[in-house]
């Protein structure tokens, strides 16, 4: 039996160093034969997804330890292609000004591989204090969460809340 679906992968990687990057989130988008964009509903856990109608509501996908994300697909073929498109950097990583890859069709039973670096957010040298708020259990970043900055006479100095990132500064 021929295979019908095929696989999209991409590596996310350092563009400075080449390592790969954990925690990057993309959601995966078909473009019809008609030209229109849909967002494709996976399932699976990090790194690892498969397309699934089913379960429409879960659409964003996470790079693995690998900087990777594979994800199972059934349509192949020259009438739909699809591409990633990057939701959320990594904390600490600049969010690329080209976030997402080019639009490929799938051949059937093969892979289709993209590659994608993102660089380190550069830190000002003069006394910026950055915090990334966490949630303990699950490790996803808190958006909203506000600090209170004080000085060494536990004088205040600032407010500062956490971003979509989880980051406040």
């Amino acid at each position: 039996e021929t295979p019908r679906g095929g696989t999209l992968k991409i590596k996310k990687t350092d563009a400075t160093t080449g390592l790969p990057i954990k925690g990057v989130k993309f959601k995966l988008n078909q473009i019809n034969s008609e030209g229109k964009t849909y967002n494709v509903p996976v399932t699976g856990y990090t790194g690892n997804y498969e397309e699934n109608y089913s379960s429409s509501n879960f659409t964003e996908m996470e790079t693995d330890y690998n900087g990777e994300i594979e994800v199972k697909v059934r349509d192949t073929g020259s009438s739909n292609k699809y591409y990633f498109e990057e939701t959320t950097p990594a904390p600490g990583y600049e969010k690329p000004s080209n976030n997402r890859t080019n639009e490929e069709w799938v051949v059937a039973g093969g892979t289709e591989t993209y590659e994608m670096t993102n660089t380190k957010e550069t830190i000002p040298e003069d006394g910026v204090i950055r915090i990334t708020k966490k949630d303990m259990k699950t490790g996803d970043v808190l958006e909203g969460v506000v600090f209170e900055l004080l000085d060494s006479n536990k004088q205040f100095i600032k407010t500062a809340r956490t971003n979509s990132q989880g980051i406040a500064e």
